[in-house]
């Protein structure tokens, strides 16, 4: 991550984050980040490949020259770079990666310019990660940005950054290896004092005279 956007959002979304996997859509307080909203977009995730923005700052959708809301972030690429980019959400949804992707963008003129977009795993309702949490600035923007529609992306480098040094699955298996073995209790000796065998009653019984 190397915009001032992108660092500050992550350094809030791990601080609500807390150690888990990830925090809960309403933990995250809109106050707390107004600086950043201009730049930030909610995407919704449908645990398929199916990955809906359903909220984006108006600094993006200005810069894009269109609504972004409710379109879906996989439809700017071309079919190679979505299925790179697709793989990349996964990581997002099932390990509790964070993304970060540099693409570029252009006008119809040729004109180009380049972002960075990063995404963290939120959890909207259940256990999984269903929501992200991300933002898209654009690098040193050129003085026509927001002038006209921008078209023809192109995924420039693609990175995954984990909060917590590791996948969560290896982070999972370290710590079951790093515990204890549980310890089994002995089947205690009775405590009368003598020998452990069996004891047997005999009851008066059998035919009569």
């Amino acid at each position: 991550m190397r915009q001032r956007t992108s660092n500050l959002l992550y350094e809030y979304w791990n601080n609500v984050r807390n150690g888990r996997r990830a925090p809960c859509r309403y933990e995250i307080e809109p106050a707390k980040i107004a600086a950043l909203l201009p730049e930030t977009i909610i995407v919704e995730c449908d645990g398929t490949t199916e990955y809906r923005i359903r909220l984006a700052g108006t600094r993006i959708c200005d810069q894009f020259g269109c609504e972004l809301r409710n379109s879906g972030l996989l439809d700017f690429w071309t079919p190679a770079d979505r299925e790179a980019l697709s793989s990349l959400l996964h990581n997002v949804t099932r390990d509790g990666a964070v993304a970060v992707a540099h693409f570029s963008a252009q006008k119809e003129e040729g004109r180009r310019a380049d972002f960075e977009m990063t995404l963290m795993p939120l959890i909207h309702n259940g256990k999984s990660v269903n929501r992200m949490l991300g933002c898209i600035t654009a690098i040193d923007p050129p003085f026509w940005l927001g002038t006209a529609q921008l078209d023809h992306f192109e995924i420039k480098t693609v990175d995954l950054v984990w909060p917590d040094g590791e996948p969560i699955i290896l982070k999972a298996v370290q710590d079951a290896r790093s515990s204890p073995p549980a310890i089994r209790e002995r089947p205690r000796k009775p405590a009368s004092g003598g020998d452990d065998k069996p004891r047997f009653k005999v009851y008066q019984g059998g035919l009569s005279d």
